[in-house]
């Protein structure tokens, strides 16, 4: 405890400087979130599953054909066809979208499963929704004028999400407000031992008070001098 005594010391000195680093941190964190685009979230789920002609096994060549495939590169190469530009083009075309950024498809295949997860990102909610289900119904289209052994079905249509995941304040607010008492703590420390120009928790070395030497006192030797001059007898002339 006696260690952190002066850290405890500087900061009853300077928290005037944490708090403003706090509140600066803060505030700038709010100002962003306010001016920042909401950001909204939709999903949809499809599903995999073999298809009539590979389930009856009527056409040999067809099975042989699908069981060098393997079912996880199947559903994956699935996911790939809702990732690409051109599903997303039509998709887009097909809700008068064309042209207009702003939203991000993605397509993921959910692990040890035959589901896929596709999801889309964007300012509108319902154009979100809207589009997530357009990307997988030109998919459907796709797949199934292109493969037969394994069909593709929705499993759960995207709706319009209520509150968007990006930004969040108040999560945002909370972890600007940690690391602004930080950088604060940080600040107030360093100015201090930047001030002092000494190694922190040190004693300043006492320092004794020069002694300058007495004057000797200065003796007036004239008047002895001159008494010595008066007690001087002088030559007779009769000598």
């Amino acid at each position: 405890m006696t260690q952190l005594k002066p850290y405890l010391e500087i900061l009853k000195r300077k928290w005037w400087l944490v708090a403003l680093t706090a509140l600066f941190a803060l505030s700038l964190t709010l100002l962003v979130s306010w001016f920042d685009t909401p950001r909204f979230r939709a999903h949809a789920q499809f599903v995999v599953s073999p298809g009539a002609s590979l389930l009856s096994g009527n056409d040999r060549d067809l099975v042989n054909s699908i069981s060098a495939l393997d079912r996880r590169s199947i559903v994956a190469t699935y996911a790939e066809i809702m990732n690409s530009n051109s599903i997303n083009r039509a998709a887009e075309v097909s809700l008068n979208l064309d042209g207009q950024a702003g939203y991000n498809v993605q397509a993921v295949v959910v692990p040890d499963s035959s589901v896929i997860d596709l999801t889309v990102t964007g300012p509108n909610p319902v154009v979100a929704a809207q589009l997530a289900n357009a990307v997988g119904e030109q998919a459907i289209i796709y797949i199934q004028d292109l493969y037969q052994a394994y069909n593709i079905n929705v499993l759960n249509s995207a709706t319009a999400p209520a509150l968007p995941f990006s930004p969040t304040p108040a999560r945002d607010a909370a972890v600007a407000l940690f690391l602004g008492l930080i950088v604060g703590i940080l600040l107030a420390i360093g100015s201090e031992m930047l001030g002092s120009n000494l190694p922190f928790g040190s004693e300043p070395a006492e320092v004794e008070p020069s002694r300058t030497p007495r004057p000797e006192p200065a003796f007036d030797l004239a008047p002895q001098q001159a008494a010595i001059k008066h007690d001087t007898p002088l030559p007779s002339s009769h000598a």
